[in-house]
């Protein structure tokens, strides 16, 4: 190692103002946006509040987050926020679902990057095993559901929803009469 004049090794030059402006430009250059990697190992949208049953209270409860994510085809961070009561409150240990919430279960299943393979015919057997809820229950459900602003697995016009919850509404359109129309 190279040293001073008093015998002190010598510390490395600091780079010039033109090395820096290379370096930097060199550095910029190396990072480019790189494209999000969509997973297709889960399935997209919202979950049907009767899989969220199942994944709370089902056959399955005591498996890993892990587990349970691949199984009911998920996230992991979906899973433990279900298991930790971090969303939908509302689903306690007493819900029946009603014929339209298996229907939608079911569905939900279908999606499932393994139902090919069979893998979902374990969880529809046990969707399928649960009694109906009567009329009052269903009520008393969407009672609660509708009062916490729970949000439903179709849209009003009947079509699944894709993903996304309250933070996704969008402003209503303003009317197009103004306020110089309104006082003529």
């Amino acid at each position: 190692m190279p040293k001073d004049m008093k015998g002190r090794a010598k510390v490395a030059e600091a780079p010039t103002p033109e090395k820096r402006e290379t370096e930097g430009e060199a550095a910029v250059e190396t990072k480019e946006k790189k494209e999000p990697v969509k997973r297709t190992d889960i399935v997209r949208g919202r979950m049907p509040v009767v899989i969220v049953y199942m994944v709370k209270f089902g056959d399955n409860r005591g498996e890993t987050v892990a587990a349970k994510a691949k199984l009911f085809g998920t996230t992991t961070g979906k899973i433990d926020d279900l298991v930790r009561e971090r969303g939908f409150k509302y689903v306690k240990a007493d819900f029946a679902p009603t014929v339209e919430q298996k229907a939608d279960g079911i569905e939900y299943f279908k999606k499932h990057p393994g139902y090919a393979k069979g893998e979902c015919d374990k969880l529809i057997d046990e969707l399928e095993s649960y009694d109906e809820a009567t009329p009052e229950q269903a009520k008393a459900f969407e009672t609660v559901r509708a009062s916490v602003h729970g949000q439903g697995f179709r849209k009003k016009t009947g079509e699944v929803a894709e993903a996304g919850g309250g933070n996704k509404r969008t402003k209503p359109e303003k009317s197009a009469v103004t306020a110089a129309e309104l006082t003529e």
